[in-house]
């Protein structure tokens, strides 16, 4: 926790340089933030291939050729296409696939410049729609395109400045987020005849806050809120940056890039140059854009209800956002459904006739919220974690057993998506994805051993699969090459597929099987709604007529009824209709792009779909080695990490295994300045670590004038130091937790040279020392307004010591401990920790210790200190200021630090012990800062209950500016 002294009530000019240095600190320590990339995440055993042309440089890991030359080909081709509406600027970009992970992603990150694509398809179409390949390409291509021509005036001269750090700083401050992102999701969609948007459930946030006469100020839009559901930067910048090409054409955002990039306006560039092209101020142009849609969507906001329906679930929600999806029935008639909410994290609940809601089991980290349920027995997949290497994760199938209570884990590491078990319990089926791209049906026994794997030789990617009740086939979603999708019925033992409805560009949602029908979301209707196909008639029928969308069907045959869920602005509901088959439409299929609502002005001007007409150029295929470019110099910027500030240059290679660091630190606690050179190698189990530095220094030397009367004098040196270290990283994730656990050690060899002085000897030393110490973190998921995560811990421990003769030895213990408060999202921490040195040693180690808040540092053998908190929330601001700042959340914390600390005089055999206790209040502010970067930082008031350890200070009361770092 930093802490910015303000002493007596007065606001000190070195209090505000702190501060203020602290802010630019923060600013442009994007050294993390700018990089979504594990650091030594893959295991040496995957080799990797390179495709290294003039336009970009694919890396992936053997065996997936097909999909590289398939990226590569359509790299090349959107680098070739006219740029009317991007700019013609072009840098080189490295592109690595990333096979071993089932997270379905990508992004570009400019420090260093690359982009990554996260292979393994989502099973959801409702989250992308098309090849998965294609449109993750497409997508974050277009983001190499925006930062490359966003590249020009200031924000080149940033990249002069700090390098590719300052590169993205300045164009990430000056281009929205909503336009990089709404800008990427536009191009998706003309170059493709599905994208994002293309799909009704895109426009569902939008839709249902118009619907309901819901407005929020563009601050809002664009920094989001924890109290209101709030569209996210793709839904707001789709609707802006569409809406910006329809009226005004499809160039004309082209200009507005390169002037922001520019800077051609120091101030608000993208705001003042939008003014300039379309005469509209920005919150005005998002409000214009928003009219623009609501036309669109009237049609919808008055049609009359065809068919009577009911809230099944009738829990207040109190204006909290609450969804409850994938309603399933128990043997009593009561429904069980996945529950979350932003005060709750997700779990499973049965709601019974009379509308309680009971608990089942909570929901550990997963992909999506959705789950199976027969005879008491729920499935679902749950992210699993290599211990080692970070980019190795998993989706494994848990079940719980409502009878026995008893939660099992069927598989590890293994990648299985959306199991389904038969009605007696004996068998499951499950999607599976090899890291290669082949997919398949698995067939396993509830312990998890494979029964059979179900042929696929058109290598479909199956999605929700259910078993029928006779267990003679299988009813899926099944998505082709080109991204279109089917519902279809397969033998599980020839692997027949039989078409239930033809493949088509429409997405299709999780089938429910009932005795005559099966029963499935879809778009077919341009919103989103339920479906129903009869075995042997391929006749769809169209069951509902929502306003905003309906998902996740189920049938209860007993009393003839649907549910659905249900979507609006408060989240989702469960709704019950009488099924009227009389009512139900036959449709006929309609592309999606061949719909009114979804054309497009920058479709015809673009070109329209690419994927079809790509190249199949074959490049040449050559090893890539991963300690290919180990030197990879890009950025020279601030990093903070209290009480160490440094700047230094960053060097890190493309596949992330070596980190070089050479800058300059500033400890704030010892006030002194080291030099230094680190680097870090993550290719091998065990990281290795290395290090040179040079540090003058100062401390107080305890000298006895002959009379009992101990004195100090201030001596300095000048520290040489070279070290080298061991890190084990252990990750054991998985359920509700995340828990890390590192045992490093470190041997450092010191060279100490003093000033000479005439007040108190010296001698010149050289020391051998080792530091060893353990981490661990276990923190628990977290809901939304939840201000730490609960039942969480932190705890480090380190022990530091002369292997020689000389006497210097530290030991450091440091832990918080978070409990759940006496209101929801309210936390209880405790705090404790423990340091021990010597204050006669002729050597100190750094100091990092935290001490009670209101005090200066104490001179001590050893202390320890207690803290308790209360962390509550006070409001929920939402609130913004010129851009500036943003304020979304106001929370105080009360607290009591209790502090002792022990010295032995050992010349006059004398021990002193002193106590530091303090108890206060702190005001927090969590804000974003410049709608770019997540700051807390708050005002503390400490009533100080002993004397502070600096002589003549005599203060009671101390205020002052702090920033809390939270590890939970």
């Amino acid at each position: 926790m930093l802490s910015l002294g303000m002493h007596n009530y007065k606001y000190s000019f070195v209090t505000i340089s702190r501060f203020f240095f602290c802010f630019l600190s923060f600013i442009f320590c994007t050294r993390h933030n700018a990089t979504a990339q594990e650091f030594g995440g893959n295991s040496p055993r995957l080799k990797w291939g390179q495709i290294n042309t003039d336009t970009a440089r694919i890396i992936f890991p053997l065996g997936m050729e097909e999909q590289a030359q398939r990226v590569a080909n359509t790299v090349h081709h959107l680098n070739k296409m006219p740029h009317n509406s991007i700019g013609d600027k072009f840098k080189k970009v490295n592109i690595a696939l990333q096979n071993q992970t089932v997270v379905s992603n990508g992004y570009v990150a400019v420090a260093p410049f690359r982009s990554e694509l996260f292979t393994t398809p989502p099973q959801s179409g409702y989250l992308v729609s098309s090849n998965w390949l294609d449109i993750l390409s497409i997508h974050e291509y277009r983001h190499v395109q925006q930062f490359t021509n966003a590249k020009r005036g200031l924000t080149n001269f940033g990249y002069v400045l700090f390098g590719e750090m300052g590169w993205n700083y300045f164009a990430s401050l000056s281009i929205p987020n909503w336009f990089m992102e709404g800008d990427a999701v536009v191009t998706e969609t003309a170059l493709t005849n599905q994208g994002r948007g293309r799909l009704p459930s895109f426009y569902n946030g939008f839709k249902s806050l118009s619907f309901e006469d819901r407005y929020y100020s563009y601050a809002k839009i664009r920094n989001g809120s924890l109290k209101d559901f709030v569209p996210d930067r793709y839904a707001a910048g789709f609707l802006m940056v569409n809406y910006g090409r329809e009226k005004y054409g499809n160039d004309f955002w082209k200009d507005i890039l390169n002037e922001a990039g520019s800077y051609n306006s120091l101030f608000y560039p993208f705001s003042r140059s939008l003014y300039k092209k379309s005469e509209l101020p920005t919150y005005d142009f998002y409000i214009m854009s928003l009219r623009y849609y609501n036309e669109k969507w009237d049609s919808l906001m008055f049609k009359p209800e065809t068919t009577k329906i009911e809230k099944y679930n009738n829990v207040d929600k109190n204006d909290t956002y609450t969804i409850y999806n994938y309603p399933y029935f128990d043997k009593y008639g009561d429904v069980i459904v996945y529950k979350s909410s932003y005060k709750n994290i997700g779990a499973f609940y049965t709601i019974n006739q009379y509308g309680t809601e009971i608990p089942i089991t909570k929901q550990g980290r997963v992909l999506d919220d959705y789950f199976s349920f027969k005879n008491g027995r729920l499935l679902w997949a749950e992210i699993g974690q290599d211990e080692r290497w970070g980019w190795n994760v998993n989706s494994n199938i848990i079940m719980y057993d409502m009878n026995t209570y008893q939660r099992t884990k069927i598989t590890r590491s293994t990648k299985y998506f959306s199991p389904d078990i038969t009605v007696d319990g004996s068998k499951i089926i499950a999607a599976h994805a090899s890291v290669d791209q082949e997919y398949s049906l698995h067939v396993l026994s509830v312990e998890g051993a494979i029964i059979k794997e179900i042929p696929n030789p058109a290598n479909l990617y199956f999605a929700y699969p259910k078993w029928s009740y006779d267990e003679k086939y299988i009813i899926s979603i099944a998505r082709d090459k080109l991204g279109r999708n089917s519902l279809v019925k397969v033998d599980p033992e020839s692997g027949e597929v039989e078409n239930l409805t033809k493949f088509s560009d429409n997405q299709l949602g999780p089938p429910w099987l009932g005795k005559d029908f099966i029963y499935f979301s879809s778009t077919y209707s341009g919103t989103d709604n339920i479906f129903a196909v009869e075995l042997g008639n391929d006749t769809i029928y169209q069951v509902t007529d929502v306003k905003v969308g309906a998902y996740q069907p189920a049938f209860s045959e007993e009393q003839s009824k649907l549910y659905y869920t249900d979507y609006s602005y408060l989240g989702s509901d469960i709704i019950t209709m009488e099924t009227e088959r009389s009512k139900w439409k036959p449709i006929e299929i309609n592309e999606p792009k061949d719909l009114p609502e979804f054309q497009f002005v920058s479709s015809d001007s673009e070109g329209g779909d690419i994927t079809e007409d790509l190249p199949n150029k074959e490049y040449e295929i050559t090893k890539y080695s991963q300690s290919s470019k180990l030197i990879n110099v890009h950025s020279w910027n601030l990093y903070l990490e209290d009480p160490n500030y440094e700047w230094a240059f960053r060097s890190n290679n493309i596949l992330n295994t070596l980190s070089l660091d050479l800058g300059a630190r500033y400890n704030r606690n010892d006030n002194n300045f080291t030099y230094f050179f680190n680097g870090i190698y993550a290719q091998l189990y065990p990281v290795l670590s290395f290090g040179i530095s040079t540090s003058p220094r100062a401390g107080l030397k305890y000298i006895d004038d002959g009379t009992n009367v101990i004195d100090t004098v201030k001596v300095t040196w000048l520290e040489n130091k070279i070290k080298a270290g061991l890190l084990l990283p252990f990750d054991f994730s998985g359920g509700r937790y995340t828990n890390k656990f590192n045992i490093y050690s470190n041997y450092s060899y010191t060279a100490i040279r003093f000033k000479k002085t005439e007040q108190v000897e010296t001698t010149d030393f050289n020391l051998s020392s080792v530091e060893t110490g353990v981490s661990f973190v276990n923190r628990r998921k977290k809901a939304r307004q939840s201000i730490f995560a609960k039942n969480s811990q932190y705890i480090k421990t380190e022990y530091n010591t002369s292997i020689d003769d000389n006497t210097a030895k530290q030991l450091f213990f440091d832990s918080e401990w978070t409990f759940p408060g006496f209101s929801i999202n309210h936390n209880i921490v405790f705090q404790a920790s423990f340091q021990s040195e010597d204050a006669e040693n002729n050597y100190f180690f750094s100091d990092n210790f935290v001490y009670s808040r209101g005090y200066n540092r104490p001179v001590y053998d050893y202390i320890y200190k207690i803290g308790s908190n209360y962390h509550f929330t006070i409001a929920y601001p939402d609130w913004g200021f010129w851009g500036l700042i943003y304020f979304y959340r106001m929370r105080s914390n009360l607290f009591f630090d209790y502090s002792r600390t022990y010295f032995n005089n050992s010349s006059t055999n004398t021990e002193s012990i002193q106590l530091y206790n303090s108890t206060g209040v702190e005001l927090i502010f969590d804000t974003k800062v410049l709608n770019l970067y997540d700051l807390s930082f708050g005002v503390r008031y400490s009533f100080l209950l002993n004397d502070d350890p600096v002589p003549n200070q005599n203060q009671v009361h101390t205020y002052e500016f702090f920033i809390p770092l939270m590890r939970f």
